[in-house]
């Protein structure tokens, strides 16, 4: 599955806080968390968003917890709330602080009563379930819970019915190790499935070990389906071996109805176990630990005991605890009912473990060869043409993606499937890979050039080229209005179809101010000017009082230049007269030039605006 995101940090629906990661299974991902409007600890399961992508599994999924949440017993996980947030469904349980049960198998095999008491109480809650018509389907000591002070908690309740939707054959719902033969056949679970996954784990709590481990989940499943377990130890009462005998049956009718009777037949062997070990066994206290208040031994049959014995069985309490997880040593052993072999023969013996070690190797190469011969089973491929989301549909089918490689096409748009291998409805291998091609969208166009041509001329090269357009206008001296003057990308580039190609046209012409200039006297030259065709200058000139007399006025004024930057030629010449507001228009062709303004031969103070058409 694509990762699912860490969420640690954030509140949902701005009550509930995540805190820790703690656990994270098929659907979803589990956080410590903190219920702002009640102020308790609690565990928020937030499902992974690809489930959430589904409607009708949503739809599932709200009704199955609704369903849920109104299972209320002692050894089963509450469920308080369900919510849909940002980041996706979610619901919300009781925290139980403690351990799992697979936390606790990693050191080692628990002692039988202790083991007999946590099973007959898991058997307690499906019963309850049950009897709602509830199936649990994915027993493992993973989702058993013990808190503190060793009550029992089941975990993960009915989720992984939401997998396929109750009463849908053909989905194989679990988890391997701890799977029904029925479940790896893919046929619906019902409570003997349950019964069989109470069995894989009681027999683990008493092994040490599943009775089936090792190899693939094809592998594990097929063991399930045609190979007993393991005996277990000569030290396990044989009441609680024959239990798990019956438990672990391959056909269901062969099972316990139910959890109920299997809890039952587990109060019966506990009852067993401790009439052959004594009053005050570590197997009688294990199991009243774990045990309801009074279901086991009574509050006033306990008071009722003599204070000696009372005390005897606080001063064992610390020797129980230290023998942990292995089977206490009762005072008194049964013999076997063969003593062991005092003569031997060593010749005798080597040929024994010869002909035991061809045995084995005669076992083992069948049982491979078996495994080889074995039909895997097979899914059929889902149609994927056109798809974006294949990742989910393949997952959804039990298969994954396989090589990708991407084409040209003008017809799908980029990053959906235009083909795959195998071909839809074929059969394939559960796990094994599909190889998809991809769109890459339509090939891509060369851009056209277009400078010079007239704006409406180079949307239509454009559109017939498959690209779009953008246009610009700007002020471009010496360019006829609606001509294009730039572009970008450059003529040549190689741009996806569809792309836009940004177009600068050229205004219509005005006139727009260069430059301006204000002086008394001197020669002055005005800044560097790039003109399109023409210069109009727009000047007030004012002279002194000394060279007018009464109306006539005798004055020279100061005389304007325009000379080409480049050859330094005057290419007009204008002098300037007495007024304000005045106007001289200059030709010129379009360039570069400078404007030299020459003083008159009478002292006058001037300024000049230079305007350009364009």
């Amino acid at each position: 599955m694509p990762i699912a995101p860490d969420l640690r940090g954030r509140a949902l629906d701005g009550r509930y806080e995540l805190h820790e990661l703690v656990g994270e299974g098929t659907f979803g991902r589990v956080y410590r968390g903190f219920d702002r409007r009640l102020g308790r600890a609690v565990a928020v399961k937030v499902i992974k968003p690809w489930w959430a992508q589904d409607p009708q599994w949503l739809a599932r999924f709200e009704r199955e917890v609704r369903l849920l949440a109104q299972i209320s017993h002692p050894a089963i996980v509450q469920i308080f709330d369900v919510g849909q947030g940002e980041q996706g469904p979610y619901w919300v349980s009781e925290l139980v602080e403690g351990e799992s049960l697979a936390a606790l198998l990693r050191h080692g095999a628990l002692a039988p009563g202790r083991a007999a008491a946590i099973a007959r109480r898991l058997c307690e809650a499906l019963a309850h379930a049950h009897r709602r018509g509830i199936v649990h389907r994915d027993l493992k000591p993973a989702n058993v819970l013990l808190d503190r002070a060793g009550a029992v908690k089941l975990g993960d309740f009915g989720l992984a019915r939401l997998v396929g939707g109750s009463g849908e054959e053909g989905t194989i719902v679990g988890t391997p190790r701890y799977m029904a033969p029925e479940q790896a056949l893919g046929r619906a679970p019902t409570p003997a499935s349950d019964v069989y996954g109470v069995g894989v784990v009681l027999y683990e709590m008493l092994a040490g070990r599943p009775p089936f481990r090792g190899g693939s989940p094809v592998e594990l499943a097929l063991r399930h389906l045609r190979e007993p377990p393991p005996a277990l130890s000569s030290t396990v009462p044989r009441p609680l071996v024959e239990v798990v005998e019956r438990a672990l049956a391959k056909r269901p009718g062969e099972r316990f109805a139910d959890a109920g009777a299997m809890a039952r037949a587990l109060a019966e062997a506990q009852a067993a176990m401790g009439r052959a070990d004594g009053p005050g066994s570590v197997a009688e206290s294990s199991a009243a630990a774990l045990e309801p208040a009074g279901a086991l031994v009574g509050a006033a049959a306990r008071a009722s005991r003599p204070r000696a014995q009372r005390a005897g069985a606080a001063a064992r309490a610390p020797e129980a605890a230290s023998m942990g997880r292995r089977r206490p040593l009762s005072a008194t052993r049964v013999a076997p009912t063969r003593s062991v072999r005092r003569d031997f023969n060593p010749a005798g013996g080597r040929r024994r473990a010869a002909l035991l070690a061809a045995i084995v190797a005669l076992i083992a190469v069948l049982a491979l060869g078996a495994l080889a011969l074995a039909p895997a089973r097979r899914v059929r491929v889902p149609s994927l043409g056109g798809a974006r989301d294949y990742a989910l549909l393949l997952a959804r089918a039990g298969l994954r993606r396989g090589a990708i490689r991407r084409r040209y096409d003008r017809a799908v748009a980029a990053g959906r499937v235009i083909a795959q291998i195998p071909r839809p409805g074929a059969r394939a291998i559960e796990g094994s890979a599909v190889a998809l091609t991809l769109s890459a969208g339509p090939p891509p166009v060369q851009v056209p050039p277009l400078d010079g041509e007239n704006r409406l001329d180079a949307q239509l090269a454009l559109r017939a080229a498959g690209l779009g357009s953008r246009i610009a206008v700007v002020p471009a001296p010496g360019q006829a209005a609606g001509t294009v003057v730039r572009q970008s990308p450059a003529p040549g580039a190689m741009r996806p179809a569809g792309s836009t190609v940004t177009l600068s046209v050229a205004q219509a012409p005005r006139w727009r101010q260069l430059d301006s200039l204000a002086g008394a006297g001197g020669a002055v030259t005005a800044p560097l000017l790039v003109l399109g065709d023409r210069l109009r200058i727009v000047y007030s000139l004012r002279f002194g009082d000394d060279c007018s007399f009464w109306f006539l006025s005798f004055c020279s004024g100061p005389t304007v230049s325009l000379v080409e930057q480049d050859s330094g030629r005057a290419v007009a010449r204008v002098q300037l007269g007495a007024g304000s507001r005045q106007t001289q228009a200059i030709q010129a062709p379009p360039g570069r030039y400078r404007l030299l303004l020459s003083p008159g031969g009478d002292p006058a103070s001037w300024s000049l605006a230079l305007q350009d058409y364009y």
